[in-house]
């Protein structure tokens, strides 16, 4: 039996059983059909299935209502519960106006090939829960090339994306850029490892554990240097690109974490700076190197600590240490710092103090200074040595030797002053000069001069 016709069937709906006025009327409960050749009324399908269109060619399905479950017979199973909508060809939508996509239940939105999404004005993604960038590879860019939306006619044969934004140029300049510099850092760190040496110190286990130290970081560095020279393998990592600046703010705190290696690198200068502190800690060593300069400054206060052993050396120049009052050693431990038992300085050719006004050496038991050939002491103006009561002045005019203070006899024993000698105790003296030889004190003498004579002075004079 032929199809009824679409009029016919549209008059069979209007003039059905159903008397109630139009207003009234409930939605037919058919599922319509829509083949190649004919328009047919299948069996009624249930009521929460409320429309269907199948479009053969290309094919193509719009539901609405209850899912198809494949009845009645040539209905295919499709779709779900609520609105469906499948083609095998493209899904074109125009608007010219606003669009609001929303809902309350989850979002999923996917594809197995190009996903592009463009804007002329802002873009915005976010969440008061968390947002997710996940990829093989990650692409963070901000340019001034961006690609701006290419909106497409309202008809046509085929549909195409758009030209995509390609950040590989700048990231690939900047990759060799920082490439080169890093293997030329990279080169300069093993030679100054090579120039600041120090051999190995059979008899110090610092010096064991210090050439261990350097023997397995140039190690690392030689085969960090080697990875550098390989050929390029494909990478899962994110990468952020802005021509004029990256900036990453937060009042909180910013984490950097790597298993590997953590690495900041700029042509011109590299800044960390805390109001508060900043902290480089690491487990095995930290350095740092200046090909020109390296500093270490604090405004008020600055202080380098070792456990066992502090090197400050200048291998081809000059060390300067500087201050308004330089303190070294210490007689008392405290906490875990223990008391100074020994003090080397050695010079191959010279060891000079230079002190404007005073030199001063204090032991608690003894001095000793000792020298394979010369020893020599000078002074403009006075030597004093002190030994107990006792003390020997040197000055320009003369020598004293005797009892005294701060190395100044007050009552010498023994004066040269010039050319002459005098031994002087308990009022007896003797006295050399140039030409003549005295022995007694002033009342009673014995003069020699010279000339041969011989002045005896004296109460009682006794020969033989």
């Amino acid at each position: 039996m032929p199809s009824p016709s679409p009029q016919n069937r549209q008059g069979s709906d209007r003039n059905g059983g159903d008397s109630q006025p139009e207003s009234g009327k409930n939605l037919p409960n058919k599922l319509v059909i829509v083949t190649d050749d004919v328009v047919a009324a299948p069996e009624p399908v249930s009521s929460l299935q409320r429309f269907r269109v199948h479009v053969p060619k290309p094919d193509t399905q719009l539901l609405l209502g209850e899912r198809a479950k494949g009845t009645p017979a040539g209905v295919p199973t499709f779709g779900y519960t609520g609105a469906s909508l499948q083609t095998v060809g493209n899904l074109f939508i125009d608007v010219k106006e606003d669009i609001v996509i929303q809902n309350q239940g989850f979002t999923l939105m996917q594809t197995q090939d190009l996903w592009q999404q463009y804007s002329t004005s802002l873009m915005e993604l976010s969440s008061p829960a968390a947002v997710k960038v996940v990829g093989g590879q990650v692409f963070l860019g901000a340019t001034d090339s961006v690609q701006a939306p290419s909106l497409r006619v309202n008809n046509g044969a085929d549909l195409s994306p758009n030209t995509g934004n390609d950040l590989t140029p700048a990231m690939a300049h900047l990759a060799a850029v920082g490439s080169g510099w890093d293997i030329g850092l990279s080169v300069l760190s093993l030679v100054a490892t090579a120039v600041f040496f120090s051999p190995l110190d059979v008899k110090d286990t610092n010096s064991w554990i210090k050439t261990a130290e350097t023997a397995w970081s140039t190690g690392k560095k030689l085969y960090d240097l080697k990875k550098k020279f390989d050929p390029p393998t494909p990478k899962k990592d994110v990468n952020i690109y802005g021509k004029e600046g990256v900036n990453i703010m937060t009042p909180k705190k910013v984490s950097l974490t790597a298993e590997d290696s953590v690495k900041v690198f700029a042509s011109w200068g590299v800044t960390i700076s805390s109001a508060a502190s900043s902290t480089m800690m690491a487990v095995q060593g930290v350095k740092c190197f200046g090909g020109l300069k390296a500093s270490l400054e604090g405004g008020t206060y600055a202080d380098v600590k070792a456990g066992v052993a502090l090197g400050v050396s200048c291998l081809r120049g000059k060390l300067k240490l500087k201050a308004l009052e330089i303190e070294i050693g210490s007689h008392d431990p405290k906490w875990t710092q223990l008391a100074t038992t020994k003090i080397k300085v050695k010079a191959l050719q010279e060891i000079a103090f230079d002190s404007k006004q005073t030199f001063k050496v204090n032991t608690g038991k003894s001095t000793k200074v000792e020298a394979k050939e010369n020893f020599e002491v000078k002074a403009d103006k006075a030597v004093r040595i002190q030994v107990g009561s006792y003390c020997i002045e040197v000055k320009t005019d003369g020598i004293k030797i005797g009892k005294g203070d701060n190395g100044t006899p007050s009552d010498p024993i023994i004066t040269v002053k010039g050319r002459n000698i005098i031994l002087k105790s308990s009022g007896m003296h003797a006295k050399v000069q140039d030409s003549s030889v005295q022995l007694g004190n002033r009342s009673t003498y014995v003069n020699i001069v010279d000339s041969g004579n011989v002045m005896v002075k004296g109460n009682l004079i006794k020969l033989g």
